[in-house]
Protein backbone atom coordinates (compact mmCIF):
# COMPACT_ATOMS: atom_id res chain seq x y z
CA UNK A 1 0.00 0.00 0.00
CA UNK A 2 1.36 3.45 -0.96
CA UNK A 3 1.17 6.58 1.18
CA UNK A 4 -1.91 7.94 -0.64
CA UNK A 5 -3.96 4.74 -0.75
CA UNK A 6 -7.44 5.01 0.73
CA UNK A 7 -8.39 2.47 3.42
CA UNK A 8 -10.44 -0.57 2.46
CA UNK A 9 -14.15 0.23 2.52
CA UNK A 10 -13.66 3.81 1.31
CA UNK A 11 -15.72 5.62 -1.32
CA UNK A 12 -13.59 8.01 -3.37
CA UNK A 13 -15.96 10.93 -3.93
CA UNK A 14 -14.53 13.04 -6.76
CA UNK A 15 -16.28 16.42 -6.96
CA UNK A 16 -14.35 18.21 -9.71
CA UNK A 17 -14.75 21.12 -10.23
CA UNK A 18 -15.29 21.66 -13.96
CA UNK A 19 -12.37 21.86 -16.38
CA UNK A 20 -9.91 20.15 -14.04
CA UNK A 21 -9.53 16.82 -15.83
CA UNK A 22 -12.87 15.37 -14.74
CA UNK A 23 -13.76 14.00 -18.18
CA UNK A 24 -10.35 12.32 -18.49
CA UNK A 25 -10.80 10.67 -15.10
CA UNK A 26 -14.36 9.53 -15.80
CA UNK A 27 -13.49 8.03 -19.19
CA UNK A 28 -10.44 6.27 -17.81
CA UNK A 29 -12.51 4.81 -14.96
CA UNK A 30 -15.25 3.72 -17.35
CA UNK A 31 -12.88 2.18 -19.90
CA UNK A 32 -11.05 0.27 -17.13
CA UNK A 33 -14.11 -0.96 -15.22
CA UNK A 34 -13.47 -4.65 -15.80
CA UNK A 35 -9.84 -4.36 -14.72
CA UNK A 36 -10.74 -2.21 -11.73
CA UNK A 37 -13.38 -4.69 -10.58
CA UNK A 38 -10.73 -7.39 -10.54
CA UNK A 39 -8.64 -5.11 -8.31
CA UNK A 40 -11.50 -4.50 -5.88
CA UNK A 41 -12.56 -1.09 -7.23
CA UNK A 42 -16.15 -0.38 -8.36
CA UNK A 43 -17.31 2.55 -10.53
CA UNK A 44 -21.11 2.20 -10.61
CA UNK A 45 -23.55 3.61 -13.13
CA UNK A 46 -24.69 3.01 -16.69
CA UNK A 47 -22.56 5.62 -18.47
CA UNK A 48 -19.18 7.33 -18.33
CA UNK A 49 -20.54 10.28 -16.36
CA UNK A 50 -23.85 10.15 -14.48
CA UNK A 51 -24.37 13.89 -14.87
CA UNK A 52 -28.14 14.11 -14.34
CA UNK A 53 -28.19 12.12 -11.07
CA UNK A 54 -25.23 14.12 -9.76
CA UNK A 55 -26.87 17.44 -10.61
CA UNK A 56 -30.12 16.32 -9.01
CA UNK A 57 -28.59 15.51 -5.63
CA UNK A 58 -25.95 18.26 -5.58
CA UNK A 59 -28.11 21.21 -6.61
CA UNK A 60 -31.69 19.94 -6.21
CA UNK A 61 -32.37 20.70 -9.87
CA UNK A 62 -31.98 19.05 -13.27
CA UNK A 63 -31.74 20.23 -16.86
CA UNK A 64 -34.98 21.33 -18.53
CA UNK A 65 -37.20 18.42 -19.55
CA UNK A 66 -35.75 16.01 -16.97
CA UNK A 67 -37.41 14.58 -13.86
CA UNK A 68 -35.74 15.53 -10.57
CA UNK A 69 -37.21 12.64 -8.59
CA UNK A 70 -36.18 10.06 -11.19
CA UNK A 71 -32.55 11.20 -11.26
CA UNK A 72 -32.33 11.53 -7.49
CA UNK A 73 -33.52 7.92 -7.22
CA UNK A 74 -30.88 6.86 -9.77
CA UNK A 75 -28.15 8.38 -7.60
CA UNK A 76 -29.44 6.68 -4.47
CA UNK A 77 -29.44 3.34 -6.32
CA UNK A 78 -25.79 3.84 -7.31
CA UNK A 79 -24.83 4.48 -3.70
CA UNK A 80 -26.91 1.52 -2.51
CA UNK A 81 -25.10 -0.66 -5.04
CA UNK A 82 -21.75 0.30 -3.54
CA UNK A 83 -22.96 -0.33 -0.01
CA UNK A 84 -24.40 -3.73 -1.00
CA UNK A 85 -21.38 -4.92 -3.00
CA UNK A 86 -18.82 -3.63 -0.48
CA UNK A 87 -15.85 -3.27 -2.84
CA UNK A 88 -12.40 -2.49 -1.51
CA UNK A 89 -12.88 1.06 -2.84
CA UNK A 90 -15.91 2.57 -4.57
CA UNK A 91 -15.73 5.61 -6.85
CA UNK A 92 -18.34 8.30 -7.55
CA UNK A 93 -17.28 11.16 -9.83
CA UNK A 94 -18.93 14.29 -11.20
CA UNK A 95 -17.85 17.92 -11.45
CA UNK A 96 -21.40 18.94 -10.57
CA UNK A 97 -20.89 17.93 -6.93
CA UNK A 98 -18.72 21.05 -6.67
CA UNK A 99 -21.91 23.13 -6.95
CA UNK A 100 -23.38 21.68 -3.74
CA UNK A 101 -23.97 24.26 -1.01
CA UNK A 102 -23.47 23.78 2.72
CA UNK A 103 -26.75 21.91 3.23
CA UNK A 104 -26.24 19.56 0.29
CA UNK A 105 -22.64 18.68 1.21
CA UNK A 106 -23.82 17.30 4.53
CA UNK A 107 -26.67 15.40 2.88
CA UNK A 108 -24.31 13.83 0.33
CA UNK A 109 -21.76 12.75 2.93
CA UNK A 110 -24.49 11.27 5.13
CA UNK A 111 -25.69 9.08 2.24
CA UNK A 112 -22.19 8.03 1.24
CA UNK A 113 -21.30 7.10 4.80
CA UNK A 114 -18.24 7.50 7.03
CA UNK A 115 -15.97 5.87 4.45
CA UNK A 116 -16.42 8.72 1.97
CA UNK A 117 -13.21 10.53 1.06
CA UNK A 118 -13.59 13.78 -0.92
CA UNK A 119 -11.15 14.31 -3.81
CA UNK A 120 -10.91 17.76 -5.41
CA UNK A 121 -8.95 18.23 -8.64
CA UNK A 122 -7.60 21.73 -9.32
CA UNK A 123 -5.94 23.47 -12.27
CA UNK A 124 -4.61 27.04 -12.44
CA UNK A 125 -7.50 29.45 -12.92
CA UNK A 126 -5.57 31.04 -15.79
CA UNK A 127 -5.90 27.76 -17.71
CA UNK A 128 -9.59 27.36 -16.90
CA UNK A 129 -11.14 30.69 -17.90
CA UNK A 130 -10.90 30.20 -21.67
CA UNK A 131 -12.31 26.69 -21.76
CA UNK A 132 -15.02 27.58 -19.23
CA UNK A 133 -16.19 30.52 -21.37
CA UNK A 134 -16.38 28.17 -24.34
CA UNK A 135 -18.46 25.76 -22.27
CA UNK A 136 -20.87 28.55 -21.39
CA UNK A 137 -21.09 29.50 -25.08
CA UNK A 138 -22.27 25.93 -25.68
CA UNK A 139 -25.00 26.58 -23.12
CA UNK A 140 -26.66 29.82 -24.35
CA UNK A 141 -24.03 32.50 -23.52
CA UNK A 142 -23.80 35.18 -26.23
CA UNK A 143 -21.35 37.58 -24.48
CA UNK A 144 -17.95 38.10 -26.20
CA UNK A 145 -14.94 36.58 -24.44
CA UNK A 146 -13.35 39.92 -23.52
CA UNK A 147 -16.61 41.26 -22.02
CA UNK A 148 -17.09 38.06 -20.04
CA UNK A 149 -13.53 38.31 -18.68
CA UNK A 150 -14.03 41.92 -17.58
CA UNK A 151 -17.16 41.07 -15.60
CA UNK A 152 -15.95 37.74 -14.20
CA UNK A 153 -12.47 38.78 -13.08
CA UNK A 154 -13.37 42.33 -12.11
CA UNK A 155 -15.34 41.66 -8.93
CA UNK A 156 -15.53 38.11 -7.63
CA UNK A 157 -18.47 38.98 -5.39
CA UNK A 158 -20.33 41.24 -7.84
CA UNK A 159 -23.08 40.47 -10.38
CA UNK A 160 -21.97 37.90 -12.94
CA UNK A 161 -22.90 37.00 -16.51
CA UNK A 162 -22.46 33.34 -15.50
CA UNK A 163 -23.14 33.06 -11.75
CA UNK A 164 -22.12 29.40 -11.59
CA UNK A 165 -18.52 30.24 -12.50
CA UNK A 166 -17.42 31.39 -9.05
CA UNK A 167 -19.67 28.81 -7.41
CA UNK A 168 -17.44 26.25 -9.09
CA UNK A 169 -14.12 28.05 -9.17
CA UNK A 170 -13.70 29.83 -5.85
CA UNK A 171 -11.32 26.98 -5.17
CA UNK A 172 -10.42 28.32 -1.75
CA UNK A 173 -14.05 28.35 -0.60
CA UNK A 174 -14.72 24.99 -2.25
CA UNK A 175 -11.97 23.26 -0.30
CA UNK A 176 -12.93 24.95 2.96
CA UNK A 177 -16.60 23.99 2.50
CA UNK A 178 -15.80 20.31 2.12
CA UNK A 179 -13.18 20.35 4.88
CA UNK A 180 -15.81 21.83 7.20
CA UNK A 181 -18.28 19.09 6.24
CA UNK A 182 -16.01 16.04 6.09
CA UNK A 183 -12.94 16.98 8.13
CA UNK A 184 -9.48 17.77 6.77
CA UNK A 185 -8.41 14.12 7.09
CA UNK A 186 -11.12 13.11 4.58
CA UNK A 187 -10.29 15.66 1.86
CA UNK A 188 -7.51 15.34 -0.73
CA UNK A 189 -6.66 18.05 -3.27
CA UNK A 190 -4.95 16.89 -6.48
CA UNK A 191 -3.22 19.76 -8.31
CA UNK A 192 -3.10 19.09 -12.06
CA UNK A 193 0.08 19.94 -13.97
CA UNK A 194 -0.76 20.20 -17.68
CA UNK A 195 2.92 19.73 -18.53
CA UNK A 196 2.75 16.18 -17.14
CA UNK A 197 -0.57 14.48 -18.02
CA UNK A 198 0.43 11.43 -16.00
CA UNK A 199 0.10 13.32 -12.72
CA UNK A 200 -3.70 13.26 -12.79
CA UNK A 201 -4.34 9.61 -13.61
CA UNK A 202 -1.31 8.57 -11.59
CA UNK A 203 -2.65 10.38 -8.54
CA UNK A 204 -5.95 8.52 -8.81
CA UNK A 205 -4.14 5.20 -9.25
CA UNK A 206 -2.29 5.84 -6.01
CA UNK A 207 -5.50 6.79 -4.20
CA UNK A 208 -7.17 3.60 -5.46
CA UNK A 209 -3.99 1.57 -4.81
CA UNK A 210 -3.95 0.00 -8.27
CA UNK A 211 -0.89 -0.63 -10.48
CA UNK A 212 0.50 2.22 -12.60
CA UNK A 213 -1.01 2.19 -16.07
CA UNK A 214 -4.37 0.82 -14.94
CA UNK A 215 -6.08 4.09 -15.89
CA UNK A 216 -5.40 4.86 -19.55
CA UNK A 217 -6.09 8.26 -21.14
CA UNK A 218 -8.73 8.36 -23.87
CA UNK A 219 -8.10 9.87 -27.29
CA UNK A 220 -11.73 10.94 -27.65
CA UNK A 221 -12.17 14.48 -29.02
CA UNK A 222 -15.77 14.86 -27.79
CA UNK A 223 -14.82 17.22 -24.96
CA UNK A 224 -12.10 19.22 -26.68
CA UNK A 225 -12.06 23.01 -26.53
CA UNK A 226 -13.72 24.89 -29.35
CA UNK A 227 -11.61 26.78 -31.85
CA UNK A 228 -12.11 30.55 -32.08
CA UNK A 229 -14.18 30.12 -35.24
CA UNK A 230 -16.38 27.45 -33.67
CA UNK A 231 -16.95 29.53 -30.54
CA UNK A 232 -17.94 32.58 -32.59
CA UNK A 233 -20.32 30.44 -34.65
CA UNK A 234 -21.99 29.14 -31.49
CA UNK A 235 -22.16 32.66 -30.07
CA UNK A 236 -23.81 33.92 -33.26
CA UNK A 237 -26.28 31.05 -33.08
CA UNK A 238 -27.10 31.95 -29.47
CA UNK A 239 -27.99 35.48 -30.53
CA UNK A 240 -30.24 34.08 -33.24
CA UNK A 241 -31.77 31.63 -30.78
CA UNK A 242 -32.81 34.51 -28.52
CA UNK A 243 -34.58 36.21 -31.41
CA UNK A 244 -36.33 32.97 -32.33
CA UNK A 245 -37.39 32.47 -28.67
CA UNK A 246 -36.28 28.86 -28.32
CA UNK A 247 -36.90 27.68 -24.78
CA UNK A 248 -34.29 25.98 -22.60
CA UNK A 249 -35.62 22.46 -23.23
CA UNK A 250 -35.24 22.87 -26.99
CA UNK A 251 -31.79 24.42 -26.63
CA UNK A 252 -30.54 21.55 -24.48
CA UNK A 253 -31.77 18.88 -26.86
CA UNK A 254 -30.93 20.41 -30.22
CA UNK A 255 -27.93 22.62 -29.44
CA UNK A 256 -26.14 21.80 -26.19
CA UNK A 257 -26.35 18.03 -26.65
CA UNK A 258 -26.77 18.10 -30.43
CA UNK A 259 -25.17 20.80 -32.55
CA UNK A 260 -22.38 21.67 -30.08
CA UNK A 261 -21.29 18.06 -29.70
CA UNK A 262 -21.33 17.54 -33.45
CA UNK A 263 -19.02 20.54 -33.83
CA UNK A 264 -16.67 19.21 -31.13
CA UNK A 265 -16.49 15.82 -32.82
CA UNK A 266 -14.98 17.46 -35.92
CA UNK A 267 -11.15 17.39 -35.92
CA UNK A 268 -9.72 20.94 -36.06
CA UNK A 269 -7.73 21.89 -39.15
CA UNK A 270 -4.47 23.79 -39.58
CA UNK A 271 -6.45 26.89 -40.51
CA UNK A 272 -8.37 27.02 -37.23
CA UNK A 273 -7.31 29.43 -34.49
CA UNK A 274 -7.08 28.83 -30.76
CA UNK A 275 -8.83 31.20 -28.39
CA UNK A 276 -6.33 33.64 -26.85
CA UNK A 277 -6.68 35.31 -23.47
CA UNK A 278 -5.61 38.95 -23.00
CA UNK A 279 -2.44 39.40 -20.94
CA UNK A 280 -4.23 41.48 -18.28
CA UNK A 281 -6.74 38.68 -17.70
CA UNK A 282 -4.01 36.05 -17.33
CA UNK A 283 -2.17 38.24 -14.79
CA UNK A 284 -5.38 38.74 -12.82
CA UNK A 285 -6.19 35.01 -12.88
CA UNK A 286 -2.70 34.13 -11.64
CA UNK A 287 -3.04 36.64 -8.82
CA UNK A 288 -6.38 35.16 -7.79
CA UNK A 289 -4.99 31.63 -8.04
CA UNK A 290 -2.04 32.45 -5.78
CA UNK A 291 -4.49 33.71 -3.17
CA UNK A 292 -6.49 30.49 -3.47
CA UNK A 293 -3.31 28.47 -2.88
CA UNK A 294 -2.59 30.23 0.41
CA UNK A 295 -6.12 29.59 1.69
CA UNK A 296 -6.10 25.94 0.62
CA UNK A 297 -2.77 25.33 2.34
CA UNK A 298 -4.21 26.77 5.54
CA UNK A 299 -7.29 24.50 5.32
CA UNK A 300 -5.39 21.40 6.42
CA UNK A 301 -6.54 19.27 3.47
CA UNK A 302 -4.05 16.77 2.09
CA UNK A 303 -2.46 18.03 -1.14
CA UNK A 304 -1.06 15.94 -4.00
CA UNK A 305 1.17 18.09 -6.21
CA UNK A 306 2.21 21.69 -5.69
CA UNK A 307 -0.25 24.45 -4.81
CA UNK A 308 2.29 26.92 -6.20
CA UNK A 309 1.14 25.86 -9.67
CA UNK A 310 -2.16 27.70 -9.15
CA UNK A 311 -0.35 31.03 -9.48
CA UNK A 312 2.68 29.99 -11.54
CA UNK A 313 3.25 32.18 -14.66
CA UNK A 314 5.01 29.22 -16.29
CA UNK A 315 1.62 27.55 -16.66
CA UNK A 316 -0.09 30.60 -18.16
CA UNK A 317 -1.83 29.98 -21.50
CA UNK A 318 -0.97 31.76 -24.73
CA UNK A 319 -1.89 35.43 -24.46
CA UNK A 320 -2.93 37.93 -27.11
CA UNK A 321 -5.88 39.53 -28.81
CA UNK A 322 -8.29 37.47 -30.88
CA UNK A 323 -8.74 38.37 -34.51
CA UNK A 324 -12.21 39.16 -35.76
CA UNK A 325 -13.77 36.11 -37.37
CA UNK A 326 -14.76 36.99 -40.93
CA UNK A 327 -16.10 33.61 -41.92
CA UNK A 328 -16.37 29.97 -40.92
CA UNK A 329 -15.21 26.81 -42.66
CA UNK A 330 -18.25 25.19 -44.34
CA UNK A 331 -17.31 21.95 -42.57
CA UNK A 332 -17.87 23.63 -39.20
CA UNK A 333 -21.19 25.05 -40.29
CA UNK A 334 -22.15 21.69 -41.73
CA UNK A 335 -21.38 19.94 -38.44
CA UNK A 336 -23.57 22.39 -36.54
CA UNK A 337 -26.50 21.97 -38.93
CA UNK A 338 -26.07 18.18 -39.00
CA UNK A 339 -26.25 18.11 -35.21
CA UNK A 340 -29.47 20.10 -35.29
CA UNK A 341 -31.06 17.96 -37.99
CA UNK A 342 -30.03 14.71 -36.29
CA UNK A 343 -31.76 15.86 -33.12
CA UNK A 344 -34.89 16.75 -35.05
CA UNK A 345 -34.84 13.41 -36.87
CA UNK A 346 -34.97 11.70 -33.47
CA UNK A 347 -38.07 13.69 -32.58
CA UNK A 348 -39.90 12.68 -35.75
CA UNK A 349 -39.59 8.95 -35.19
CA UNK A 350 -41.43 8.70 -31.85
CA UNK A 351 -45.09 8.12 -31.02
CA UNK A 352 -45.41 11.33 -29.00
CA UNK A 353 -43.23 14.20 -27.76
CA UNK A 354 -41.31 13.66 -24.52
CA UNK A 355 -43.00 14.84 -21.31
CA UNK A 356 -42.05 18.49 -20.88
CA UNK A 357 -40.90 18.80 -24.50
CA UNK A 358 -40.04 22.31 -25.69
CA UNK A 359 -42.06 24.33 -28.17
CA UNK A 360 -39.75 23.60 -31.11
CA UNK A 361 -39.70 19.89 -30.35
CA UNK A 362 -43.50 19.79 -30.22
CA UNK A 363 -43.75 21.69 -33.51
CA UNK A 364 -41.31 19.36 -35.27
CA UNK A 365 -43.23 16.34 -34.02
CA UNK A 366 -46.63 17.82 -34.93
CA UNK A 367 -45.56 18.74 -38.45
CA UNK A 368 -44.09 15.31 -39.02
CA UNK A 369 -47.23 13.70 -37.64
CA UNK A 370 -49.34 15.73 -40.05
CA UNK A 371 -47.18 14.56 -42.96
CA UNK A 372 -47.49 10.94 -41.84
CA UNK A 373 -51.29 11.20 -41.57
CA UNK A 374 -51.56 12.91 -44.94
CA UNK A 375 -49.35 10.25 -46.50
CA UNK A 376 -51.48 7.47 -45.05
CA UNK A 377 -54.65 9.08 -46.40
CA UNK A 378 -53.38 9.44 -49.97
CA UNK A 379 -52.32 7.02 -52.62
CA UNK A 380 -49.75 6.95 -53.98
CA UNK A 381 -47.67 8.22 -51.08
CA UNK A 382 -46.17 11.69 -51.54
CA UNK A 383 -42.47 12.13 -52.10
CA UNK A 384 -40.22 11.87 -49.07
CA UNK A 385 -39.82 15.03 -47.07
CA UNK A 386 -36.02 14.88 -47.18
CA UNK A 387 -35.58 17.71 -49.71
CA UNK A 388 -37.71 20.04 -47.57
CA UNK A 389 -35.53 19.26 -44.56
CA UNK A 390 -32.42 20.00 -46.58
CA UNK A 391 -33.88 23.33 -47.68
CA UNK A 392 -34.65 24.24 -44.06
CA UNK A 393 -31.12 23.27 -43.01
CA UNK A 394 -29.61 25.44 -45.74
CA UNK A 395 -31.78 28.41 -44.73
CA UNK A 396 -30.75 28.00 -41.09
CA UNK A 397 -27.08 27.76 -42.09
CA UNK A 398 -27.32 31.00 -44.08
CA UNK A 399 -28.98 32.83 -41.18
CA UNK A 400 -26.31 31.73 -38.70
CA UNK A 401 -23.51 32.61 -41.15
CA UNK A 402 -24.97 36.09 -41.69
CA UNK A 403 -24.81 36.79 -37.94
CA UNK A 404 -21.07 36.19 -37.71
CA UNK A 405 -19.02 39.34 -37.02
CA UNK A 406 -17.73 40.81 -40.26
CA UNK A 407 -20.04 38.76 -42.47
CA UNK A 408 -20.56 40.43 -45.83
CA UNK A 409 -24.16 41.40 -46.61
CA UNK A 410 -25.94 39.17 -49.07
CA UNK A 411 -27.50 40.78 -52.13
CA UNK A 412 -30.35 39.41 -54.21
CA UNK A 413 -29.09 37.68 -57.32
CA UNK A 414 -29.96 38.79 -60.83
Amino acid sequence: MNDLALPDGSILFHIGPHKTGTTAIQRALWDSRATLTGLGVEYPGSSTHEMAPATAVATDRVDPGRDLAVHRAEWLRMVAELHDRRPRVGVISSEFYSEAGDERTGWLLDRLGPGAHVVITLRPLARIIGSQWQQYVQNKLAAPYERWLEVTLGDLDGPQLTPTFWGRHRHDLLVRRWVAAAGADRVTVVVVDDRDPGVLLGGFERLLDVPPGTLVPSGDRANRSLTLEEAELMRAFNGLRRREAWDDVDYDRFVRFGAARAVQARPPTAGDHKLRTPEWAVRRALEIGAGFAREIEASGARVVGSLDLLGDPALAPETGENEQVEGVDPAVLGALVAGLVNGMTGVRGVQSPRPGAGVAEQRVWSRHRAVVLASAASSPAPAAEGPAWRRRARRLARRVRDRLPGAAPRHPSG
